[in-house]
């Protein structure tokens, strides 16, 4: 939370490193490019350096928290934080997409590598001291109601669904199998609702793996949002994901805005921009316009 020593201590670390290395070229352009993107996000440019460098607590913390609860005794050598930033780590042990080099890896190849290193090191270390076997909330949206100021998040436009209706929703429309496309994913408290409630529902290892990778769908706009809802999903199946399997774990979760449209000619279904290029496609009878 924002009055932990963890987070007071980290968030200064940070702010020293970054402005180490602010001017240098490659930074530059990770801050611009994050400015940009939120600037369609929210309407108009943030420019706030402080958020910028929570919105990298959090994805430092989003990785240190999948690797304390699926790999707990693995051995983390000196290139193990390099690859949590690139995400070789995750890609290494099966977990295709979790994360990759982004806005929030500035600090890689340049003088402030080694105290980002050290403030994921110290965050690591500080994990392994909770059990982690029975998490049953979407703690990463918690932590970033409690970590991006209130007022900000108003003024940002940015509320997050409470697990318990999220759970009420799932409840009411008797959710049981099937495609479950959440279009403004968020943390992922849907899905990661999903799961919970496929387990209850007596549903286990490789069948709900592979049910979370071809059924649970997630798009949002926000970088954050997208890496924190990859981390639910698996975070929430974090007991199948220990055993061993003989497949990669690839998740439906991706960054795209859902107001961005165009009808298609035929105007049975609506496509969804991705920013790869690609389009989602939702058949109209399946949406109220």
């Amino acid at each position: 939370g924002r009055k932990s020593t963890t987070f007071l201590r980290s968030l200064e670390q940070l702010e020293s490193a970054f402005t180490s290395v602010e001017h240098d070229s490659a930074v530059a352009v990770k801050f611009r490019e994050w400015n940009a993107l939120l600037s369609k996000v929210y309407g108009s440019a943030v420019g706030d350096t402080n958020l910028f460098l929570r919105h990298t607590y959090l994805t430092i913390l989003s990785r240190a928290l999948v690797t304390v609860a699926l790999f707990p005794r693995h051995e983390r050598g000196s290139d193990t934080y390099r690859e949590l930033l690139t995400g070789k780590y995750f890609r290494d042990r099966g977990i295709s997409n979790l994360a990759e080099p982004d806005f929030f890896s500035w600090a890689l190849d340049t003088a402030a590598e080694a105290p980002v290193f050290d403030v994921l090191h110290a965050i690591v270390h500080r994990l392994e001291g909770f059990d982690w076997k029975k998490l049953n909330e979407d703690l990463l949206k918690m932590l970033y109601q409690e970590l991006v100021d209130p007022a900000d998040r108003s003024g940002l436009g940015e509320y997050y669904t409470p697990d318990w209706l999220a759970e009420l929703v799932l409840e009411d429309i008797g959710y049981s199998g099937g495609t479950l496309l959440d279009p403004s994913c968020g943390s992922g408290t849907f899905l990661f609702c999903a799961v919970r409630r496929l387990k209850n529902q007596g549903l286990k290892g490789e069948e709900l793996i592979r049910f979370a990778m071809d059924s649970l769908i997630g798009l949002d706009v926000h970088p954050v949002a997208v890496l924190m809802a990859k981390a639910n999903i698996l975070l929430g199946l974090a007991s199948e994901l220990k055993a061993k399997r003989d497949f990669d774990i690839q998740l439906r979760v991706y960054m795209a805005d859902t107001l961005q449209t165009v009808a298609k000619a035929n105007k049975q279904y609506l496509g969804v921009a991705v920013g790869d290029g690609r389009e989602f496609l939702i058949p109209m009878k399946s949406l109220d316009l």
